[in-house]
Formats: C-alpha cells, structure tokens, sequence
C-alpha cells in the first residue's frame, strides 16, 4: 500500500515537473514568439522609414549613393538580395557608402512578406501587417517618381519612365514632403500600432492563462511532495522491520545462490566443452532448422563441402542438388516428425560442383518445452569407399568376363578339332556350346 502511494506520487511528481517545464517554455516561447513578431513589424516600420529617408536625401541632393542605397533597401524586403546579418539592429544609419556595411551579408535572401508568414501571426495580426506593407509599396511608386522627377525622366504609360524631359527637382521635393505623402505615410503606421496593440493583447491573456496553469500545477506539486514526505517516513519504519527479516532470509539464499553459481559455471563447461567437440570433431556436423536455414557449421563441414562458415550461416542448406530437393523435403518432414536416422546413404554437392557420397546420421533438436525446433546431421564422406566399392565390382565384372574368354577358348580348340575329325559328328554341339559361353 505505501510503496502504492509513493509510487503514485513520485510519478505525480514527475507528471507535474513536465508539466511546470511545458507550462514555463511555453511561456518562454510566448516571450520569444512576441520579441520576433514585433521585430518583423519594426523591420518593416524601419523600411519604410529608411526609404522615406534615402528618397528625400537623394530627392535634395540628387547623390547616385542615396538612390542606390534606397533599392537595395527594396530588394532585401522583397526578397531579391542578401540580408545582412543582424539586420534588425541598426544599419542603414551607418551605411555612408558602398563599402561602408557595418555587418556582413547572410547566405539567405527572403522576403519580409515571408517571415511574417511563418511567423505564427493570427489572421487579423498578419492582415494588419499585410495593409501596411501594401502601403507602402504604394508610397514606393510615390517615391520612385520623385527620384526619376530629379533625373528627367517621366512616366510613358507602361509603368516605366522612358519619356525625357527637363529635371524638376522642386516638384519632386514637393511630392516627397507634402500632406498626401504625410498622409501614405500615416497610412503604413497605423496598422503596424494596431498589429502591435493585437499582439500585446494577445500575448498578455496567453501569458496570464499560463501563470494560472503555473500556479495550479505548482500547489499540486508542494501537496504531493508533503504526502510523499509522510510516506517515506512511515516507508522507512517498516524498511528497518524488512531488512531484520531480510537479513535472516538472505542466509538461507546465500546457499541457493552459491549453488546456482555451481551449477551455471558447470552448464558453462559442459557448453564450452561441447563447442570444442563440435569444432575439433573430424566429423561433418551441421543444424538447419524447419525451413532448411543453417544455423550450425563446423569446420570438418567446411572441409567436406567448401563453403565456409559465414557463407552458409542464414542461409537454405547449399549442398541438396536439384534433382534430389524433393528427397530432401520429405526427409526433413520425417526429422521434424521426430524420426530419427542412422547411417542413410545420400549423395551430395560441392562448392565446385563436383558431387559426394556421405552417410549421414540424423537426430531432432527439441527446445524445453520438448518441440522440434531444427535437426542436426553427424555427416562422414563415404566417397572414397563407394568409389572402391564400385571398382571391385568393375574388377569382378572384368574376372568374370575373363572366365567367360578362358571357357570360350577352350570349347573353340575343341570346336577346331572336331572340324577337322568331322567323322565323330560332335561339331553342332560344339558350335551351339561356344554360342552359349558367348553370350
């Protein structure tokens, strides 16, 4: 019962810790997420501004510097050039000329538009942003007329300036700072405070659920961790009663144990020495199991056959020939059924292709439960005893046909001599005798 208490609290515990680690990173993530979101709008209330800045600088002064600078400010919002690394601190402030980048360029190029996208913005916070920019790409075709205004060159209808005429930079001063552009400009900041507003709004209620939730799981933390005290109090109590049995136990056990050691490490040398058997054994021993996978192949069954070991480890027996695989199926049907085989005479194959002639033993393997789980075959080349077993049968075919030459020689002399004495009319009998031993 007391270890049930204190394992249901220890787990309680643990449940509550991830939970308070959840509960303070999500909050730290909240934190994060907000210092993110309002670094985007900045970078895009900054944009605007610098744009305004460089557009009104070169509008005045008509330096290439300012205009160059006021593009590549576009570029790096829409995505079509480098940002710099650390761009949402303080930069084009200290950009004085084309060499002048206070921090180098990233390897990435990616739009405003984008960031914010994956930003993790509520539809109405990206919206809000969304107008703004909108905005002031507007006030960029406004800002882009002044500059051509300052160059001579006019709008042809097509959305290009490709009309020439006379430099007007007081007009161009004019449309960079008058209420219509003042207006635009109100236009891009309003929704860039709302967006901020929004997200203040929102994250303040995220992070006041969360500290709730906090506090929650904190009061559940401080009960359990008070009940797991008295627990383990009242745990340790009956433990010191435990241990004065154990002790008296633990003297019965030291036996029983000491005699399991025994009986592991005799198991151990009864399985090393039956590993040296099977290793140094001059006969072929192999395992294969119901499907006919090795699992067991000696060095002698390296030496029969050719194949090594990690060659036929894993894998369907290699040695069966085509024409035999049948014979081989229904044998090993007959092993798993628990029959056993004693010298069965087979013929076999080699790695080279050459065929063998073995005897091969054969026995089930069966695991604790007492079911056959693979065989294993003792196997003796008998290749060179049936190879002299057919030689003296050549030689006794050859003995016996020598008989047959010996007799046939005999009955031709009699034959010879009987035809040349025609008179003691034994010739056909003679002729039909020599017939017979001839066949």
């Amino acid at each position: 019962m007391i270890y049930g208490v204190i394992t249901a609290g220890v787990i309680g515990v643990a449940v509550l810790s991830f939970m308070l680690k959840i509960s303070t990173d999500r909050m730290d993530a909240y934190q994060e997420q907000r210092y993110a979101s309002n670094l985007l709008a900045d970078e895009l209330r900054q944009s605007s501004d610098d744009l305004t800045r460089l557009a009104r600088t070169y509008v005045l002064t008509g330096d290439a510097r300012y205009e160059k600078m006021y593009w590549d400010v576009l570029a790096i919002r829409n995505g079509k050039k480098l940002r710099p690394d650390n761009y949402e601190r303080i930069y084009w402030d200290l950009v004085l000329d084309d060499n002048g980048k206070p921090r180098p360029d990233t390897t990435k190029a990616v739009p405003l538009r984008e960031l914010m996208e994956r930003a993790g913005f509520t539809e109405a916070e990206f919206a809000k942003l969304a107008e703004a920019q909108k905005n002031s790409d507007g006030l960029v075709k406004t800002e882009e007329i002044a500059m051509n205004m300052v160059k001579g060159r006019y709008g042809d209808g097509s959305g290009n300036f490709g009309v020439k005429g006379t430099p007007d930079p007081e007009t161009a001063r004019t449309l960079m700072h008058d209420a219509a552009y003042h207006r635009t400009k109100a236009s891009i900041m309003k929704p860039i405070g709302e967006f901020q507003k929004m997200l203040a709004e929102r994250t303040k209620q995220v992070t006041i659920r969360s500290l709730k939730r906090t506090k929650t799981i904190f009061w559940a933390l401080q009960s359990i961790l008070l009940a797991l005290f008295f627990s383990t109090a009242l745990l340790f109590m009956l433990k010191k009663r435990q241990q004065e049995l154990e002790l008296e136990l633990s003297r019965s056990l030291v036996a029983e144990v000491e005699e399991r050691k025994r009986a592991e490490e005799e198991q151990r040398k009864s399985s090393d020495t039956l590993q040296a058997l099977v290793h140094s054994s001059p006969l072929a021993i192999v395992t294969f199991d119901k499907e006919g996978i090795i699992g067991m192949w000696n060095p002698a069954a390296e030496g029969m056959f050719g194949w090594r070991a990690e060659e036929v480890m894993g894998r369907p027996h290699p040695i069966i020939p085509e024409d035999m695989r049948e014979e081989f199926r229904e044998f090993r049907e007959m092993a798993l059924g628990g029959k056993t085989f004693t010298g069965r005479e087979l013929r076999r194959l080699r790695k080279d292709g050459s065929y063998i002639h073995i005897s091969v033993s054969t026995a089930p393997l069966r695991d604790a439960a007492g079911s056959i789980t693979s065989m294993m075959s003792i196997i003796t080349d008998i290749t060179d005893r049936k190879r002299a077993e057919e030689e003296k049968r050549e030689l006794e075919r050859q003995v016996q046909q020598a008989q047959k030459l010996e007799s046939l020689g005999v009955l031709a002399g009699g034959i010879a001599h009987d035809f040349n004495n025609p008179k003691n009319g034994s010739y056909p009998a003679a002729v039909a005798a020599v017939a017979g031993n001839a066949g």
